[in-house]
C-alpha cells in the first residue's frame, strides 16, 4: 500500500498530522499468485504514481519500495518514509494467523522427515540422486500435503562445495550428484492454505571431518542463542545482532547474509520485520506475535557450507520482555554435533527441541520413520 496525502504536513511529520485528503491507490485487476485462489481484484483508484500532483506527499517505506516506484514522482512530491501501516499489520499476525501457521509448520515438519530419512538412506544404498532429483522428490512428499498451494520459493539444494555458495540454484550445468559423504544443504519452503514456511537444514550424507562437525555445531550454537533470546525493547539491532552472532564468531566463522527476515502470512517468504543489523543503532524492532527466521551459517569457499534454520514465534515474556518459540519442526542432524562443544543450556535447549519433536510428528510418520525419528532425537 501506498498513500498520497493532499495537504501540508511538516517535515519528519506522520501522514496523519495535517493531511487534508488521503488517497489510497494500487493496481487494478492484479493477479498475486499463480494459484487461482489468490486471485483478487483490488477495488482501490487507478491512480497512477506519476499523476500525483507536486505539492503532495507520499508515504512509502524505503526500505520495500523499488527504484521505478521512487522515480515515478514528481520531484514536487515530497516522501514520507516510514513503514506503512498495511506493512505494520502484516509483520504482526493475529490469533487465526498464529494458529495456522502452527499447523502449516507441523505438516511441513512431516514431510521435511520423511526427506531427510529418504534422501540419506537412497544415497548409501547407492540410488543416483541429484541436487535436482533431490529437490523434485522433497516438493513430491509437499504437494501430498493438505492445504498445499505451491512452493515459497525455488529450493537451494547444494552438495558440497554448491553448498557455499549462499543462493545457489542447480542447473542442469551445475547439478552435482549427491555422494554418501560430507554435507548437503536444503533450504527451502512452502505456502500452504494456513501458512507459509521456510527452512534449512544441512544434512550428513556419510563421514564428515572434524572441521565440518565442529563447523556445524558453532553455527547451531548461534542459532540456539537466537531461540534462547530475551529481547528488550530498547536492545538496538546492532546489539542483537552482535549477541546471536557471538558464539560462532568466537571460534572466528562469520556470514554475510542477515541472521533472520520476517515472514508473511501465506504472502512473502521474505518480509520486512525486525531489523537485526551491525548498521542499526536504533531499537530491532522485535514485536510479539511477529514471525521471523533464525538461519545462522558458515560457507567454506569450494569445499562445503552449513545454514540451519527455522521459523520462530515471538511472544511476550510477561515480564517486560519477548521471547520466542519454534514453528519449525524437523530434527537437526545428530551426526554432525559435537557435543563437547555445547554447554549444559544448549544441550537442555536441544534436547527439549527434539522431544517436542518427536512428540509431535511421530503419529503422523510410517512406523518406520518413526523408529528412525526416535533414535535421531534421543537426549544427548
Amino acid at each position: 500500500m501506498i498513500a498520497g496525502h493532499h495537504g501540508g504536513i511538516p517535515d519528519g511529520g506522520s501522514p496523519n498530522d495535517t493531511a487534508d485528503s488521503v488517497t489510497l491507490f494500487g493496481r487494478l485487476k492484479r493477479d498475486v499468485g499463480p494459484c487461482e485462489a489468490w486471485k483478487s481484484e483490488i477495488a482501490l483508484p487507478s491512480l497512477g504514481l506519476a499523476d500525483i500532483p507536486d505539492g503532495s506527499k507520499v508515504w512509502m517505506d524505503l526500505r520495500s519500495a523499488n527504484y521505478e516506484l521512487y522515480t515515478a514522482l514528481h520531484k514536487g512530491v515530497a516522501v514520507y518514509d516510514a513503514p506503512t501501516p498495511a506493512g505494520t499489520a502484516k509483520m504482526i499476525k493475529n490469533a487465526d494467523e498464529i494458529e495456522g501457521s502452527k499447523r502449516a509448520h507441523i505438516r511441513d515438519g512431516a514431510a521435511v522427515t520423511r526427506f531427510i530419512k529418504w534422501i540419506k538412506e537412497a544415497v548409501n544404498m547407492g540410488d543416483v540422486q541429484t541436487e535436482i532429483s533431490a529437490s523434485e522428490h522433497l516438493e513430491s512428499l509437499r504437494t501430498e500435503l493438505d492445504g498445499f498451494l505451491e512452493l515459497s520459493f525455488p529450493t537451494i539444494a547444494g552438495y558440497g562445495p554448491n553448498a557455499a555458495i549462499v543462493h545457489y540454484e542447480a542447473t542442469a550445468d551445475t547439478n552435482a550428484e549427491i555422494k554418501p559423504e560430507g554435507f548437503f544443504l536444503v533450504d527451502s519452503g512452502a505456502q500452504y492454505i494456513d501458512g507459509t514456511t521456510d527452512i534449512t537444514r544441512t544434512i550428513a550424507m556419510g563421514p564428515l571431518t572434524q572441521e565440518m562437525m565442529d563447523d556445524y555445531t558453532y553455527i547451531l550454537k548461534s542459532h540456539i542463542a537466537f531461540a534462547r533470546l530475551k529481547y528488550r525493547e530498547e536492545m538496538s539491532g546492532e546489539e542483537t545482532n552482535a549477541l546471536l552472532r557471538k558464539p560462532m564468531e568466537d571460534a572466528g566463522l562469520g556470514f554475510k547474509h542477515g541472521i533472520g527476515h520476517g515472514v508473511g502470512h501465506v504472502l512473502g517468504v521474505h518480509e520486512d520485520a525486525a531489523v537485526i543489523k551491525d548498521l542499526n543503532k536504533e531499537s530491532a524492532g522485535i514485536k510479539a506475535g511477529m514471525i521471523m527466521s533464525d538461519e545462522p551459517g558458515f560457507y567454506k569457499e569450494g569445499e562445503f557450507g552449513i545454514r540451519i534454520e527455522n521459523l520462530i514465534l515471538f511472544k511476550d515474556d510477561d515480564e517486560g520482555g519477548i521471547i520466542n518459540e519454534p514453528l519449525t519442526c524437523v530434527p537437526y542432524e545428530r551426526e554432525a554435533i559435537n557435543k563437547k562443544l555445547l554447554t549444559e543450556d544448549e544441550i537442555e535447549w536441544l534436547d527439549n527441541y527434539h522431544a517436542w519433536v518427536r512428540e509431535t510428528l511421530t503419529h503422523m510418520l510410517d512406523n518406520e520413520t518413526a523408529v528412525w525419528l526416535k533414535t535421531v532425537t534421543e537426549p544427548l
